[in-house]
């Protein structure tokens, strides 16, 4: 009865999904690598989502880097679009984003509030040196420029 988030990669993220966690948080890599396929299009990324939430996570959240995310739950698939930002370091805006995602979900935000709280997250901690994470306030600005569209 325990809410997990598995952030994963190759045979452990595999063999973890018979497990049905709450959520998983490939990014496009690691989703490649689970899919053995490569991953280039929108279509491409929205097919991935629907396939892994096949496999048994409750929910999906495929990092896109630069691009945002797409997220996959009951609620429906969304994307998330970040603003464009001078990157200083990439490192670690994975982690920010899966610990802004959970915290989301911890504080009951929808699903979709939560994919976006995530992408604040990740696209804030791009902009500092080294492996620094974001403030609050750091995320909540770049929270008021990331795009949410519903996809289906």
């Amino acid at each position: 009865g325990v809410q997990t988030i598995l952030d994963s990669d190759g045979d452990a993220l595999l063999h973890a999904l018979e497990a049905k966690p709450t959520a998983i948080m490939p990014n496009q890599h690691e989703a490649e690598r689970l899919l053995a396929r490569a991953l280039i299009t929108r279509g491409h990324f929205l097919e991935a989502v629907d396939t892994m939430q096949a496999m048994g996570p409750q929910c999906v959240v495929m990092s896109l880097g630069a691009r945002g995310a797409i997220g996959s739950s009951p609620d429906g698939v969304f994307e998330a679009i970040p603003p464009r930002i001078e990157a200083l370091s990439p490192i670690g805006a994975g982690d920010a984003l899966c610990a802004a995602f959970a915290w989301s979900m911890e504080k009951k935000k929808p699903f979709p509030e939560a994919l976006r709280w995530g992408v604040a997250a990740g696209t804030a901690s791009a902009q500092l040196p080294g492996l620094a994470f974001p403030t609050m306030n750091q995320t909540r600005a770049v929270f008021k420029q990331v795009e949410l569209r519903r996809v289906k």
